[in-house]
């Protein structure tokens, strides 16, 4: 067998003595010759020896071999005669610590690996590197592993984040001048954050999401620090109120809607460009394709009509939100209030307002698909499934040889539709158009996403067959002619968002006043939470301070929680996340 050179590295008070290789394992034997001890009750050095006797200690493997260190250990007579111990053991920290099983270099390299990498993903690395660990003992090493405290900051972000998303958070606080988190509650009342500012005094700047719990518990704990509402959160919620608006209105934005697509589908159907005129089937060469590729296609059948799928469990839901809908009015009527109809329909108190403030049943809009693979191999398919050849799998691998790198699924999907034949035989390219959903029109509205170029934007789908576009700026203009309140709320909300991007706080009374004034209730609840909360407003209007470290700090959270295989709790969170790396 090759015996290569090994080097231990030993403390200065230890000697190597010798040293032996086996089929997977190195055992080194390293003896202590330090000439006194301290005893670690009294801490008084002696000389007189006892006894000794053998540590196993694991070590760092080398060159993928595991190590294990045989260290022979002194025991001393303690000479102090009120000292509780009469004999004690000599300590070897540089090495290992008391009664461990490994090196304190081990150690560390454990530690880095659970802190870095969680339990799961640290004990598979581990066992590549030849150092056999379970996912267990990483995380115990991590908790025997203290937070180091941090200094109290002068300028704090506080923010939520989910335990489980809609049924327990916790509280994230950051330190924004430097940008490390400081601290992780196990809640989010007002009571916990008093309790830790009460701890922790000093802070003179606090920034916030608007929840009326953290402004109270900042208030009693903190009450010399300036509160500063989330500039983000301002404009989201301003959005979400002209969303609300929009659904009341929504019967008139979905038939205008309509009015467009059927004149853009008029338009399109009688252009000579929208005829498709016949072209050659473009096909690669034969030496190209695989073996199975080059069968001759099939002959073109005639598909018979078949009625159409049953649609998704979110439309079949739709009768039962329109009862729900009918139960609610129906109660309101009889005079119950609002949060009673909630209990006894087992709804959310949002949905029973939002009810209530529609005229009309709000029946929610299909959702646009996004930008997709397989959209620039849809011409190809359209060419192929014309010329007869209707099979999902041959058209899947005729698309892998071109480069297509999707699964059988997609392009299943993609030619389904096709298979629903009209009977005069013609296929179904793309769907039909869908108006926009309230929550799209919102932003259109509000102008926060509108293209400088290129004002035109698909309505339901992005394929290159789809020819139905909307103008957004023409649709949001024939709206606001036709609603003055929606035309009003643009007014408004434009104003708003050019007064928190220019930070203009002298401008927030008039334009307060200005909403007051007018009939749109649901920016009038806008208005009545930013008057509850106007100094916090007001400072987040007029200094730079702002929240988005915090939410930076717990999009790294939530990326190191879900690493951790649903083993996240409290003290081991705050190890990964808190602990400077």
């Amino acid at each position: 067998m090759f015996t290569p050179a090994f080097s231990f590295p030993a403390p200065a008070f230890c000697q190597v003595e010798q040293w032996s290789t086996e089929a997977e394992r190195i055992t080194v034997t390293v003896r202590s010759q330090q000439a006194t001890a301290l005893c670690p009750c009294c801490g008084r050095a002696s000389r007189r020896r006892q006894s000794h006797y053998r540590r196993q200690l694991a070590d760092l493997p080398w060159c993928g071999v595991a190590v294990r260190v045989t260290l022979q250990v002194r025991r001393f007579y303690c000479d102090n005669p009120d000292c509780e111990r009469a004999v004690f053991t000599e300590r070897l920290s540089e090495l290992a610590q008391p009664y461990a099983r490994r090196t304190a270099r081990l150690q560390q390299a454990i530690w880095w690996l659970g802190y870095l990498l969680g339990g799961e993903a640290g004990a598979r690395l581990a066992r590549q590197l030849a150092i056999p660990l379970s996912p267990d003992t990483l995380l115990r090493c991590l908790r025997q592993t203290p937070v180091p405290a941090l200094p109290v900051p002068r300028a704090l972000g506080i923010d939520d984040w989910a335990y489980r998303r809609g049924h327990h958070y916790g509280t994230i606080l950051v330190d924004l001048e430097s940008q490390r988190p400081l601290e992780l509650l196990p809640d989010r009342t007002a009571d916990t954050l008093m309790k830790w500012l009460q701890v922790h005094p000093g802070v003179t700047v606090i920034s916030r999401d608007r929840a009326g719990a953290y402004a109270d518990g900042a208030r009693r704990g903190a009450p010399q620090a300036l509160q500063i509402a989330d500039r983000w959160h301002l404009l989201k919620n301003l959005r979400e109120a002209v969303e609300r608006l929009i659904s009341r209105h929504y019967p008139l934005v979905k038939q205008l809607a309509e009015e467009q697509i059927a004149d853009l589908s008029t338009r399109s159907a009688t252009s000579p460009s929208a005829q498709p005129s016949p072209q050659p089937l473009l096909l690669p060469p034969p030496a190209t394709l695989p073996p199975r590729l080059l069968l001759p296609p099939p002959a073109p059948s005639p598909v018979p009509s078949r009625q159409p799928p049953s649609r998704s469990s979110r439309a079949t839901a739709q009768p039962q939100r329109l009862a729900r809908y009918q139960q609610v009015h129906a109660l309101h009527h009889q005079g119950q209030p609002l949060l009673q109809i909630a209990h006894q329909l087992r709804m959310a108190r949002k949905t029973v307002r939002r009810y209530l403030q529609a005229s009309t049943f709000p029946g929610r809009a299909p959702r646009p698909p996004g930008c997709r693979q397989i959209d620039r191999f849809l011409p190809y398919l359209k060419q192929r499934w014309q010329a007869g050849c209707q099979i999902a799998t041959t058209l899947w691998r005729e698309l892998i040889a071109k480069g297509f790198t999707g699964s059988f699924n997609t392009v299943a999907r993609a030619v389904r539709p096709w298979r629903l034949m009209a009977p005069h035989g013609t296929p179904t390219v793309s769907p039909s158009p869908q108006p926009p959903s309230p929550r799209q029109v919102s932003w259109w509205l509000l102008a926060w996403s509108l293209p400088k170029k290129n004002p035109a934007v698909m309505v339901t789908t992005s394929t290159p067959v789809a020819s139905h576009r909307l103008d957004r700026h023409a649709f949001i203009q024939a709206l606001c002619e036709r609603c003055p309140a929606l035309q009003q709320a643009q007014r408004l909300g434009n104003a708003f968002i050019a007064m928190v991007r220019e930070h203009r706080a002298q401008d927030l009374d008039a334009w307060v006043t200005a909403v007051l004034a007018s009939s749109l209730v649901e920016l009038v609840g806008f208005v009545s939470g930013i008057l509850a909360d106007k100094a916090a407003v007001m400072a987040a209007l007029s200094l730079p301070w702002s929240n988005g470290q915090t939410e930076g700090q717990i999009n790294r959270l939530k990326l190191i929680k879900r690493q951790m295989y649903g083993r996240a709790k409290l003290d081991l969170l705050r190890t990964r996340v808190l602990h400077p790396p």
